[in-house]
C-alpha cells in the first residue's frame, strides 16, 4: 500500500514538474495516507521537508537545523487550501515565536510561547492582536499560559477601548468599552474562571488559530448556555442560546460594523414574540411576530429609506392579508386558507384603483376604478384572457358598454350606451369580428345608421337616417367593397 501511494504521489508530482527523484515519507492510517512529507532541500545540519494532506494539498512547510552546541532552530509555515500563509513559526532557544495572518494576507497576531521538552508550546511573552488596517487592537502579556497583568484594548482608528486587568488568568478589573467586551479576544475561554467542571466547551477556529466560534455543552453533552460566531477580526457576529440542545433565549446576529442584524426570541426551540431584521446602517429592515413557532400579528417589511416595502396580517402561521408598495402603487392582498382571494390596488396616494378576485377553476374578475371612486370597467379573465361578461362604464358611474367575451374574443352581442342610457350602438360578433347585423341610435333614441357584416366586412345595404327617422342615404357593398 505504501508503496502504490508513493507511486501515484511521484506521478502526480511529475506532471507538476516537481522532481520526483525526493524521498517521501508517508503515515498510514485505515490503510490510507493521513498525512505525508517530502524533504526537498538537505543543507548543512539543516532539513527542509513539506507536509502534504491526504489530498495532495501543501499544508507546511519545515526548516530545522541542529548543531550540538545550540539549541535547535526551526521555522514553519503553515498554509490554508488555497495556498495561502496563515501562520509562520520560528522557534530558537526554547523560545517560539508565532505570526497569525488573515485571509487577506495581513498580519493578525505577534505571540510568544515557551518550549517545553516532551509537551506543547505554552504562551509565555508578549501577546499583540493587530485589524486589517495595520492598528493594534490588543497588547498584552502572557505567563506559564495565562494572561498576566493589563491588557490594553484599542479601536480601529487607534482609540482607546478600554484595558482588562489579570492575575493568574483571573480577571480582575475590567474597563473595556461595551463594543470590545463581546470580542473574540475576550471570549470565556480566556477567563480562567469560566466553570469548568458543569460545562464544556468546543471551539472552532479560523486556519490562523484565531477563534471563529465556540459551543457550550452541558456534563450530557446537549447544547446549553451561549453559543458565539465571530468575524475574522473578532468583532462578534451572532450569539445563540440553548438550554438542553434546544434554542432558549433572545438570539442576535450582528454586522461587522457593530450595528445589529436580526434579533429573535425563542422558548423551548419555537420562536416566540417580536422578531426584527435590521440594514447595516442601523434602519429598521423587517419586523413580525410570532407565536409557538409561528407567524402571527402584523409582519412588516421596509425600505432602506424608511417607506414600508409590504405589510401582511398572519394567523397561525398562515397570511390573512398582505400589502405590497412597488412602482408607485399599493398592492392588498386578501388571503383565504393561505391562497389569494381578492387583491386591491392602490396608487402611491392610497387612491382605490383596480380589484382582483380570484374565482374558482382560475378565473378572475378585475375592476378597475376612476379616481373619483367610480368603476371604469368590469371584466372577467382566463388564462389572461377576456372570458365573460365585460362592462365599461363611464366617469359618472352611468353604463358605457356591455359585451362579450369567450377565450379573449368577443362573442354575441356588443351594446353601446349614451350616458343618459340609452341605447347608442348594437353590433353583433362571431370569433371577435363583426359577423350580422349592426346599428347605431341618435341620443333620442331614433335610428342613426344600419348596417350588415360578414367576417368584419360590410355586405348588402348600409343605411342612413337623420334625426327625425327619415332615410337620408343608402350604400350597397359586396365584401367589404361599395358597389
Amino acid at each position: 500500500m505504501k508503496e502504490e501511494l508513493k507511486k501515484n504521489y511521484r506521478e502526480e508530482y511529475s506532471k507538476r514538474k516537481i522532481s520526483a527523484d525526493n524521498e517521501y515519507s508517508f503515515e498510514i492510517e485505515d490503510d490510507g495516507s493521513s498525512f505525508f512529507t517530502r524533504n526537498i532541500d538537505m543543507k548543512p545540519k539543516t532539513e527542509i521537508t513539506q507536509y502534504f494532506n491526504k489530498k495532495g494539498e501543501l499544508y507546511m512547510i519545515s526548516s530545522l537545523t541542529g548543531e550540538a552546541d545550540k539549541e535547535l532552530y526551526a521555522l514553519y509555515r503553515k498554509y490554508d487550501k488555497n495556498g495561502k500563509l496563515f501562520i509562520y513559526t520560528y522557534a530558537i532557544d526554547g523560545k517560539n515565536t508565532d505570526k497569525g495572518y488573515y485571509s487577506d494576507g495581513k498580519l493578525a497576531y505577534i505571540k510568544e510561547l515557551k518550549i517545553v521538552k516532551g509537551e506543547a508550546p505554552i504562551q509565555n511573552g508578549k501577546y499583540i492582536e493587530y485589524y486589517k488596517n495595520g492598528q493594534i487592537k490588543v497588547q498584552g502579556h502572557y505567563k506559564d499560559g495565562k494572561r498576566e497583568g493589563e491588557f490594553k484594548t484599542f479601536l480601529r482608528n487607534s482609540k482607546n477601548a478600554g484595558s482588562i486587568f489579570y492575575k493568574n488568568g483571573k480577571i480582575i478589573k475590567s474597563t473595556l468599552i461595551n463594543s470590545m467586551k463581546d470580542n473574540a479576544s475576550f471570549s470565556v475561554l480566556t477567563d480562567i474562571n469560566y466553570n469548568s467542571n458543569s460545562h464544556e466547551i468546543v471551539t472552532d477556529e479560523f486556519p490562523n488559530g484565531l477563534l471563529k466560534q465556540y459551543f457550550t455543552f452541558n456534563k450530557d453533552g446537549l447544547l446549553d448556555g451561549e453559543s458565539r460566531q465571530y468575524y475574522e477580526e473578532g468583532d462578534i457576529k451572532s450569539i445563540s442560546p440553548f438550554k438542553n440542545n434546544v434554542a432558549d433565549g433572545t438570539f442576535i446576529s450582528y454586522y461587522q460594523n457593530g450595528n445589529i442584524k436580526e434579533k429573535h426570541t425563542y422558548k423551548n426551540g419555537n420562536e416566540e414574540g417580536e422578531g426584527i431584521f435590521y440594514y447595516e446602517n442601523g434602519k429598521l429592515e423587517e419586523k413580525y411576530f410570532m407565536k409557538n413557532g409561528k407567524l402571527d400579528g402584523e409582519a412588516i417589511n421596509y425600505f432602506e429609506d424608511g417607506k414600508i416595502k409590504n405589510k401582511a396580517i398572519f394567523k397561525d402561521g398562515v397570511t390573512l392579508e398582505e400589502e405590497i408598495y412597488k412602482d408607485n402603487e399599493i398592492r392588498k392582498n386578501t388571503f383565504k386558507n393561505g391562497e389569494i382571494v381578492q387583491q386591491d390596488i392602490y396608487s402611491k396616494n392610497k387612491i382605490l384603483k383596480a380589484k382582483k378576485f380570484l374565482l374558482e377553476n382560475g378565473k378572475m374578475k378585475i375592476i378597475s376604478y376612476y379616481e373619483n371612486g367610480n368603476k371604469e370597467e368590469e371584466v372577467f379573465v382566463i388564462n389572461e384572457l377576456f372570458d365573460g361578461e365585460a362592462f365599461e362604464y363611464y366617469p359618472s358611474g352611468k353604463l358605457r358598454n356591455k359585451s362579450f367575451f369567450k377565450d379573449g374574443k368577443r362573442e354575441g352581442e356588443s351594446l353601446t350606451y349614451y350616458e343618459n342610457g340609452k341605447l347608442k350602438k348594437k353590433i353583433l360578433y362571431k370569433n371577435g369580428v363583426r359577423n350580422g347585423e349592426a346599428a347605431e341610435y341618435y341620443e333620442s333614441g331614433i335610428i342613426k345608421q344600419k348596417a350588415y357584416f360578414i367576417n368584419d366586412k360590410l355586405e348588402k345595404e348600409d343605411l342612413y337616417y337623420d334625426e327625425k327617422g327619415n332615410l337620408t342615404k343608402t350604400e350597397i357593398y359586396k365584401n367589404g367593397i361599395k358597389q
